[in-house]
This record gives C-alpha cells, sequence and structure tokens, in this order.
C-alpha cells in the first residue's frame, strides 16, 4: 500500500494558486487516502522539462516511485501528437515507461 506525498500543485480551479496535495493518490491534502493503493495513473515529462535524469529525481521526490513515470521524447514535434492516457496505449515518440519502485 501506498503512502502519502505532499507536495505544492497548481490549482487551475482557483486562480492559479499554490495548494497542498498529495501526488500519489493524486487527492488535496490533508490526504484520507494514506496506506490505500496510488493512483495508477502515470506521471509524463516532456521535452522541454529537463533530462531524463532531472525528470526521476523529481519523480522519486514527488511520489517515492510509487506511480509509474513516462519519459517522452523530442521524436514528435507537435505535443498534441502524444499520446497522454497511460502506459496501455504507447506514444508513437517511443517514450520510456518506468514502473513503480524502478530504477
Amino acid at each position: 500500500m501506498a503512502e502519502c506525498v505532499i507536495s505544492a500543485i497548481v490549482d487551475t480551479d482557483y486562480g492559479n494558486t499554490l495548494i497542498p496535495a498529495c501526488m500519489v493518490h493524486a487527492a488535496h491534502a490533508p490526504c484520507m487516502h494514506d496506506g490505500e493503493p496510488a493512483n495508477p495513473a502515470p506521471l509524463h515529462s516532456f521535452p522541454g522539462n529537463g533530462t531524463r535524469e532531472e525528470a526521476i529525481r523529481m519523480w522519486r521526490l514527488r511520489t517515492h516511485a510509487q506511480r509509474p513515470l513516462i519519459i517522452h521524447t523530442d521524436k514528435i514535434p507537435d505535443p498534441l501528437d502524444h499520446v497522454y492516457e497511460d502506459e496501455v496505449l504507447p506514444c508513437p515518440c517511443g517514450a520510456e515507461i518506468i514502473r513503480v519502485g524502478r530504477p
């Protein structure tokens, strides 16, 4: 079962303000889901967000590797052509999928 990791997110519903939220359960803080399974939706990193190592470092910091991470490449020039949904639909950019707890 997953442990909460609270971080600041931009709340676009309320004036783009920073609010605390659990990055593991995708819930506003205080998160009432500590000890429950993590949200299975992967986090995505796109070109321009830094290097692969930086993406992995942020993923570990924000989720403690409790959710999947998809690192997209720059092989597709238009971000709208990327597949965002999940790891069931592979992105045509050849994105790297890092499963829970790895690397």
